[in-house]
């Protein structure tokens, strides 16, 4: 069994994205999530995990950041990690582990 410790996504965002595409024969922990918003107004920003918002249309403030630590979701092939948000200074940082059999 291959254990693999690894960034899962970083990028700059605004329309929904998919970040992350779960790779066959794999499963995925997603470990920590973290959103910031450097731009001086409010701005939300949606999760979908495996087809599903795990955070919807959150507000972060200004200059402010979101980190969920432990997450600890699971997602299997072909599920994927998408990520939307209302200003296009958004970005995000996703961390997981990546488990092949």
């Amino acid at each position: 069994m291959a254990v693999v410790d690894k960034r899962l996504a970083r990028a700059n965002f605004s329309q929904r994205v998919t970040l992350y595409t779960c790779p066959a024969n794999t499963k995925t922990f997603v470990k920590a999530v973290s959103v910031c918003n450097p731009s001086s107004s409010a701005a939300t920003f949606t999760l979908v995990i495996g087809g599903i918002a795990i955070i919807a249309s959150h507000t972060i403030n200004p200059r402010d950041t979101i980190t969920i630590p432990f997450l600890d979701h699971v997602i299997e092939a072909g599920d994927t990690i998408q990520a939307e948000a209302s200003s296009s200074s958004c970005n995000i940082y996703i961390s997981g582990r990546e488990v092949t059999p």
